[in-house]
């Protein structure tokens, strides 16, 4: 089985038709000429037609003779041995492809297929969704990511940053989304390789995470418990207990007891969705003793629900959870969110975002001298090295601690007269 490679004109925009050399008026016009190669399949069998036809492989719209040449020098080894595309898969566009992906995509958590939705819509899709599937390149990866950086392509408002460009960190998602769906397509011999290979991006700046001191959590909790004393406990569960939003709105009154028992996950995707945790780790037992003034925040708390369920009467609605809004429901997690930065500013103390409660529990609980292995099941961790090198951070008083035990040591240690 071989091809042949063919000059053309242009195609006429009405009937379709190939102008072939010297048929067309701007054959001599620069621009004008173009390359594509046909190779003959054989013998098909037609199944609406019931009978064997003969099906001919023709791609163009290369610019040089090389061009085509060398696609058509790709395509045969494929066509030979029989794990080439067919037909029907060769007009399978990158956007059906997407969304037929996503669909396979079973055992997906509602929030990721969310997201994985999100990326595909507002970056992949406008920007390679009307490309074959069989003829996307990385030139057209790099034309995406580069409309991306350069914020040409900026489909979500609440996503970029100041200066209306996205993050780095962003594009790493959206080109680990183009890379998963394509590696599927190559599995299912939809393509021989991914053209993701061989595309570059930049490595995203890591962001210290801020983290607050002992001293900062009390001042913030304190500040809580008077000005906010329906989430007070919420922060509390962050701070203290190392606990995701998620975690702290799906809590149940029963999972609190001697031990806070995280067992739920509460996710925004379009409606709020509870669930299991992100991981099977994030299934884990926390002793309530971790904080020893948790038992009394959580008798203050009860009274505060207890007092808004008579205040509402009937439209109190029993959900069973530990933190709700004034008539028992589920809190937004943007109500969460946003009313702890707003504590933050009006206690005037170092600003950090909610997310950032975690990483200071940890913290903290490592200057306190709990064991690695310990912090890592009370965080919900899957690895250890989540919990060492991602959430651990070292306060400049910890810094300073070690300086005079430091000192100390070579005072010590330290010969009489010696330099």
């Amino acid at each position: 089985m071989s091809g042949s490679v063919y000059a053309y004109c242009c195609r006429d925009p009405q009937t379709g038709r190939r102008y072939q050399p010297g048929e067309c008026p701007k054959w001599s016009q620069r621009g004008h000429k173009r390359w594509g190669f046909a190779i003959d399949l054989g013998k098909v069998w037609d199944e609406e037609k019931q009978r064997h036809g003969r099906q001919q492989l023709r791609r163009e719209g290369f610019a040089t003779r090389t061009e085509a040449e060398t696609a058509l020098a790709d395509e045969l080894p494929a066509i030979r041995t029989g794990t080439a595309p067919n037909l029907a898969d060769r007009q399978l566009t990158v956007a059906t492809w997407a969304h037929r992906w996503l669909e396979s995509k079973a055992s997906l958590r509602p929030s990721s297929r969310e997201n994985y939705r999100l990326l595909l819509e507002g970056y992949i899709v406008p920007a390679l969704g009307s490309i074959p599937l069989v003829q996307l390149r990385a030139d057209h990866v790099d034309a995406m990511l580069a409309a991306i950086r350069s914020g040409k392509l900026r489909p979500r408002a609440n996503r970029r940053g100041p200066d209306g460009k996205v993050s780095a960190r962003t594009i790493q998602h959206v080109f680990a989304a183009l890379q998963a769906m394509l590696n599927a397509a190559v599995k299912r011999r939809l393509i021989p390789y991914s053209p993701c290979l061989g595309v570059e991006l930049e490595t995203p700046e890591d962001h210290e995470a801020d983290v607050w001191g002992p001293e900062d959590v009390q001042a913030f909790l304190a500040y809580a418990e008077e000005h906010e004393p329906r989430m007070a406990i919420g922060f509390r569960l962050a701070l203290r207990f190392g606990m995701r939003r998620g975690e702290i709105l799906a809590l149940q009154l029963a999972d609190v007891g001697d031990d806070i028992r995280v067992r739920r996950n509460a996710v925004q995707v379009g409606a709020q969705v509870v669930g299991r945790p992100k991981s099977r780790a994030g299934e884990r037992t926390i002793p309530l003793d971790a904080d020893p003034d948790m038992p009394a925040a959580l008798r203050r708390h009860r009274k505060r629900q207890a007092a808004d369920r008579l205040a509402v009467g009937a439209d109190w609605e029993e959900t069973g959870l530990l933190v709700t809004d004034e008539h028992g429901r589920m809190l937004a997690p943007w109500r969460l969110t946003h009313r702890f930065r707003g504590l933050i500013a009006e206690a005037s103390l170092p600003p950090i975002v909610l997310h950032e409660g975690r990483h200071t529990a940890n913290s903290l609980w490592r200057e306190a001298g709990i064991d690695a292995r310990v912090r890592q099941s009370w965080m919900g961790h899957s690895t250890l090295e989540l919990t060492e090198r991602t959430y651990n951070h070292v306060r400049p008083a910890a810094h300073q601690a070690a300086a005079k035990l430091a000192a100390e040591y070579w005072r010590s240690n330290s010969r009489p007269g010696s330099l």
